[in-house]
């Protein structure tokens, strides 16, 4: 007597393919099939219909069939789990013991449930053999360390990825906000790591938008907001409207540059409502050390404070707080794939006018100050940041003065 086999999973293709496997193999192959068979029907022995959420049918009909062994094959959505989606007593019970509802908590919860009743999950690989390259060097040269460092690097992110597709499939939040960027940390950009900068500035941005694909995730969310910077722009002077023409210098800002480009054209090409927020000199609660404020905060305990440029430069201080609801407010908004929005104040302040404003409110004495050294080579000169499209879109700009920005960071914690 043959050894029966249970299919679960989607249809089309690689089921199929899988199927024929196994009949080739010897085993007697059981369908359960979550939509419409096609292909899939002429490959099996038998098609047990399925619907996601009624588990205790397909219990059942394992059971009935003697089937032993079982594997998962095509995908499944289930983000009718964030929704509401009718679940009966089985599937309700294998939901609560899950530690969460991503696949691979789901995932182990169901391995468990089948080999409680006596039945084995298998390896997807076993029935997808002679279509699988070997293990090892296959064609070229040979790789030596560091090339293989660089596979073993790229196998790990390539899962990480996967998983983030996964993840933003099952959650379906309604507003996805991209807040990571690689260069604004000082000690980033005292030791900066071309190919972190690459990973996380140019070419995250575009692999979250096709995580988020609406053809293959069901996702009907309303934006996402891609945290983009001013240094994009480069030293073209001017109002810094968002159709001026961006040149941008060094590692961060072409790096910035090019993860805007690409989140446009991915969302162009997956039809997802993307934008980027052009940010500026963000200041407030949470920067790291070594930027300016925390600096300055520092020498009230210390009494030490380093020689700091002339201060000549003027900048566009934008509260956190203030970013932070600009962010909301974008989200909420609706516009082409992959514009871009200029998220500033409009307002421009000299930073030797921010250092004696936060001198004065901490307070630190006036002589810890010292003002000698030529402004950073990198330094944007412009006018006033041009926020027409922020008002255009939101109705709303920043409004946090910069006394109140900073007497809110000096409060908000520890110096």
């Amino acid at each position: 007597m043959e050894a029966s086999l249970g299919l679960v999973g989607g249809t089309g293709g690689l089921p199929a393919l899988m199927a024929r496997e196994a009949r080739r193999a010897g085993w007697r192959v059981v369908a359960f099939a979550f939509a419409e068979p096609g292909v899939l029907a002429e490959a099996v022995d038998r098609v047990v219909p399925c619907r996601i959420g009624e588990v205790g049918p397909i219990f059942d009909a394992l059971t009935g069939e003697r089937i032993r062994h079982v594997v998962l094959a095509g995908s499944l959505r289930k983000d009718g789990l964030f929704h509401g989606m009718p679940l009966d007593d089985t599937a309700r019970v294998l939901v609560d013991r899950s530690p969460d509802w991503t696949d691979e908590g789901l995932l182990r919860t169901a391995t468990a449930a089948l080999a409680a009743m006596g039945i084995e999950l298998l390896d997807q690989r076993r029935f997808l053999t002679p279509w699988l390259a070997a293990a090892g060097h296959v064609a070229g040269p040979a790789l030596g360390e560091p090339g293989r460092a660089d596979v073993a690097r790229g196998l790990a992110l390539a899962r990480d990825l996967g998983r983030l597709g996964s993840t933003l499939g099952d959650l379906a939040p309604a507003i996805v906000f991209n807040l990571v960027g690689y260069g604004v940390d000082p000690e980033e950009r005292s030791r900066p790591d071309e190919r972190d900068a690459t990973l996380l500035n140019a070419a995250l941005p575009a692999t979250l938008a096709e995580a988020l694909d609406p053809v293959s995730t069901g996702w009907t969310g309303r934006r996402v907001v891609h945290a983009g910077s001013v240094f994009e722009y480069g030293r073209i002077g001017g109002d810094l409207a968002e159709h001026s023409p961006p040149r941008p210098e060094g590692l961060y800002g072409i790096t910035k540059l090019a993860g805007t480009q690409g989140l446009a054209a991915a969302c162009r090409r997956c039809g997802i409502p993307g934008l980027t927020a052009r940010l500026c000199q963000l200041y407030g609660p949470g920067e790291p050390p070594g930027r300016l404020l925390p600096m300055l905060i520092a020498a009230r305990t210390s009494g030490q404070l380093e020689t700091m440029s002339q201060g000549t430069q003027r900048k566009d201080f934008t509260y956190v707080e203030d970013v932070a609801e600009g962010l909301l407010r974008l989200g909420a908004t609706s516009g082409p794939p992959g514009e871009i929005v200029n998220l500033a104040t409009g307002r421009l302040l000299s930073v030797r006018d921010f250092v004696l404003t936060a001198a004065r409110l901490l307070p630190l004495p006036i002589d810890l100050l010292r003002f000698d050294n030529p402004a950073p080579d990198n330094e944007l000169v412009h006018e006033p940041i041009s926020i027409a499209r922020l008002r255009e879109l939101t109705e709303w700009s920043p409004g946090t003065t910069i006394d109140e920005g900073i007497r809110r960071t000096i409060a908000f914690g520890p110096d």
